[in-house]
């Protein structure tokens, strides 16, 4: 990413110094490296997707589920920048619908080899742009969560139903 295109007008009318835009690409491109670092170390894929299907960003974990049991890379990196989603995802086609229809979430448990996705896909840019984030729900720490929270809820609805009865 560059700042070069919306601040050069400014350099030329004096109203910024070249040195500041040196500063402002500095912060970009380190908010950039954080970023980066932060997606790959997420434990959920996460990636986003053009109107075609076409991989534009992806994580580590999307590359480990997804890329390396179908071309394994041998200690190597995963070059997939623009890879059809549909040649490493059995799912690709809920991607497609989300960007065909424009729909904000989809929520889908889905059945992978030995183990249960959850995937989450939204709309980034209606008609353009698909992100998703697929939760491997099997690993234990994911399904203690789980179990956590569906507990919390019933008994949110207990102490609702005792505070009802309470009142009458």
């Amino acid at each position: 990413l560059r700042v070069r295109g919306a601040t050069d007008g400014l350099v030329r009318q004096g109203q910024l110094t070249e040195e500041r835009v040196r500063e402002w690409e500095e912060e970009l491109r380190a908010s950039e490296i954080r970023k980066a670092l932060i997606l790959d170390s997420a434990i959920d894929c996460i990636l986003t997707a053009d109107h075609d299907g076409r991989i534009i960003e992806f994580n580590a974990a999307f590359v480990r589920l997804f890329v390396e049991p179908k071309w394994p890379l041998n200690g190597g990196t995963a070059s997939i920048d623009g890879i059809m989603l549909s040649e490493v995802m059995p799912f690709a086609n809920l991607f497609h619908n989300v960007l065909k229809t424009g729909e904000d979430i989809w929520d889908r448990d889905l059945r992978f080899q030995n183990t249960i996705l959850h995937a989450t896909i939204f709309s980034i840019e209606k008609h353009c742009l698909v992100g998703g984030i697929i939760q491997d729900i099997t690993k234990p720490a994911v399904h203690k969560e789980q179990v956590i929270r569906k507990a919390r809820e019933v008994i949110q609805k207990q102490l609702a139903t005792t505070q009802q009865i309470a009142y009458l």
